[in-house]
């Protein structure tokens, strides 16, 4: 099977999938290039069609570079901030700071969660 994606009033395959998974945040997307790369076929269910905006997820620590990275994402494509600091402030002028021992960085959901949509080959998205 070669990646796809159907709209909801489209007639899909009737393929057999060997695994279904809802949401394609990144744990959906993840775990979708995961089992696609052992080889099982794979259909994502998310309600909104890539690539799209997200409120959260803009921040992504250091520790999962590596991971990320191994899903095939290419750092070396983007220019990302890397990020060693939090400050938070609050409407009266008060601040805190506090040095991010890890550090982690910075990137669009919008870019990442399109890029790695991308990536399975045995993956059929469904909108």
């Amino acid at each position: 099977m070669t990646p796809s994606t159907a709209n909801k009033n489209s007639q899909i395959d009737s393929k057999f999938f060997d695994v279904g998974i809802t949401g394609g945040g990144l744990a959906g997307l993840s775990l979708s290039i995961l089992l696609a790369k052992k080889n099982y076929n794979v259909i994502l269910f998310e309600k909104e069609k890539y690539p799209f905006h997200r409120v959260c997820g803009e921040y992504i620590s250091l520790e999962s570079r590596n991971f990320i990275a191994s899903l095939g994402f290419y750092f070396s494509k983007f220019d990302l901030p890397v990020i060693k600091k939090l400050i938070v402030s609050s409407p009266d002028g008060n601040y805190i700071n506090a040095n991010l021992d890890l550090g982690g960085f910075g990137v669009s959901r919008f870019c990442i969660d399109n890029e790695l949509k991308k990536l399975p080959k045995k993956m059929v998205c469904i909108f």
